[in-house]
């Protein structure tokens, strides 16, 4: 890619050609590193008041965006009671709201040993474990394990984003960047819907994106000193590690910090290099001690299950979301030829007779349910087999999946246009919310395009970089599935308008400087 080089114009209405350190006039304060932490402490605790007072509401919120393309949570409130009292975990019991105290939880263990569950319909075996997590600590801030909400932690990592966001950007010198750029994120009626009205976790992927680029503006910005990259690397990589055993899809925002890193000026490539490196065995050393850690838990449930005389669990497990199966019912998005469907039972009918040609032993199913008729891992019907951890089902779906590409290339690549048009066209629209009051206007992603070719024309390689930060937030609805509301997901349109209003602003106090009582600065001499 090539270089910007120096110049840069029109940054966050504070044009180089405007810059007067004499005077002090509204243009003149933005560079003033004390008006941006005066407009920092106005402005954080509006935007915490007016995102609780979201939060207050969610019947009013605005419910025609939402994902509806995946369940995202099963059971994991089943779990909490044992969590919460005696950090076991999985561990749920059969008893409805029995006492909630730590002796009630003893005397489950010591006298109802067959009420004792450690797996509660297909929850734990499907991994993402800190999801039950996120329900404990809403079960610590109210000191009761009854009726746990996803939308207290949740909101918390939607408020503490923004904030860091803010905080980011103002830090950075943009202010009026990060004013704008947090109302219309705070505002954006997908996320809203799900972290303040839906008891789910599909608002983790730009919960995630916010702090990530909130972290990264120093290293966009090229205002970062020798030791922030790495620090930064490091706090992503235990973001993500972690984020991963929440929701899979936040998981892609690890190649626009890759990308930030390669795309740093005046640092050897040896030295980005590296920072991806560290990057990416960081993002596997997290999430390979998660797993670690939950591999522990599970067996210390068992044992404390099995001593008290009851039956465990022990059938196969996963820990972090399956990437082949979703991959292979996501051609049905756009699929009007061969028959796919989003739908797990249909990828079961398609591949249990191949699994039984295979020698695979599959369960009497009458094709409709998503679960097998009467078969179970433990002789008291506990704990139920699952349709999709029939031994080689995932790989099956693997070789199902490109053999349906490879078949008819061209169908596939319909696909992946049409997915690329619903990104541009079918997106959240530029919203303003605050408690009742409500406007949208519908904007596309086709800008991007132009606004990028106007950055790099401006040489603004902040705003450059910037824009191409988010575009991740669009490859899960690219490469696996583009229906049911996964394209509302994507960001990058929303950062793009608010980066071109920003320069825009900016042009105009450049072409009529006279408005801010300013001359317009004679061009720098052209070198010898």
């Amino acid at each position: 890619m090539a270089s910007f080089g120096p110049h840069q114009s029109a940054h966050d209405l504070v044009p180089a050609a405007l810059e007067k350190p004499s005077s002090l006039t509204p243009l003149s304060l933005l560079k003033h590193s004390w008006f941006r932490w005066l407009w920092l402490c106005i402005t954080a605790p509006i935007l915490l008041y007016w995102q609780f007072q979201l939060a207050l509401q969610p019947q009013q919120l605005d419910h025609t965006y939402s994902n509806r393309a995946g369940v995202g949570v099963h059971r994991e409130e089943a779990f909490v009671y044992f969590l919460y009292h005696l950090n076991l975990y999985p561990l749920a019991t059969t008893l409805q709201e029995p006492e909630d105290s730590a002796t009630e939880a003893r005397r489950l263990i010591e006298q109802e040993a067959d009420t004792l569950r450690t797996e509660v319909n297909h929850t734990a075996r499907y991994g993402e474990h800190l999801k039950s997590h996120l329900l404990l600590l809403d079960a610590l801030q109210k000191q009761s394990t009854r009726h746990p909400s996803y939308t207290f932690a949740n909101g918390w990592a939607f408020r503490i984003a923004l904030l860091a966001l803010l905080i980011s950007f103002c830090w950075a010198g943009y202010p009026f960047l990060a004013t704008v750029l947090v109302v219309v994120l705070g505002s954006n009626p997908f996320q809203l819907h799900e972290i303040y009205a839906r008891e789910n976790v599909h608002g983790w992927v730009i919960t995630t994106a916010i702090v990530l680029l909130a972290l990264m503006v120093p290293v966009l910005k090229a205002n970062r000193g020798r030791i922030y990259p790495w620090f930064a690397a490091l706090l992503s990589a235990l973001w993500l590690g972690s984020v991963v055993h929440i929701r899979s899809e936040p998981v892609v925002m690890l190649l626009a910090v890759a990308a930030a890193f390669l795309l740093m000026e005046k640092v050897s490539i040896l030295q980005r290099l590296a920072l991806v490196v560290v990057l990416f065995l960081g993002y596997g050393t997290v999430s390979t001690a998660w797993h670690d850690y939950f591999t522990w838990k599970i067996e210390q449930s068992t044992q404390v299950v099995q001593k008290a005389g009851g039956v465990p669990y022990q059938g196969p497990r996963e820990f972090t979301h399956q990437f082949w199966h979703p991959l292979h019912v996501g051609l049905a998005d756009f699929d009007q030829k061969y028959g796919f469907k989003w739908d797990d039972r249909w990828a079961a009918r398609k591949l249990f007779p191949r699994l039984r040609e295979q020698g695979v032993e599959i369960p009497p199913w009458d094709g409709t349910t998503y679960r097998f008729m009467d078969a179970w891992h433990d002789d008291g019907k506990r704990y139920y087999k699952a349709l999709l951890l029939i031994p080689g089902f995932y790989e099956l779906s693997k070789e199902s999946y490109f053999a349906a590409i490879a078949n008819d290339p061209w169908w596939y690549t319909k696909i992946l246009l049409k997915r690329g048009w619903a990104l541009l066209t079918d997106l959240t629209p530029l919203s303003l919310e605050a408690g009742s009051w409500r406007w949208q206007i519908p904007i596309s992603g086709l800008w991007l395009g132009p606004v990028l070719w106007i950055m790099w024309r401006e040489k603004n390689q902040f705003f450059f970089k910037l824009l191409l930060f988010t575009l991740p937030t669009c490859l899960p609805a690219f490469v696996m599935y583009a229906g049911r509301g996964m394209t509302f997901m994507a960001i990058y349109h929303l950062i793009a308008f608010m980066v071109l209003l920003t320069w825009l602003l900016g042009r105009l106090w450049e072409v009529f400087p006279t408005l801010a009582g300013h001359k317009k600065a004679d061009p720098p001499a052209e070198p010898v």
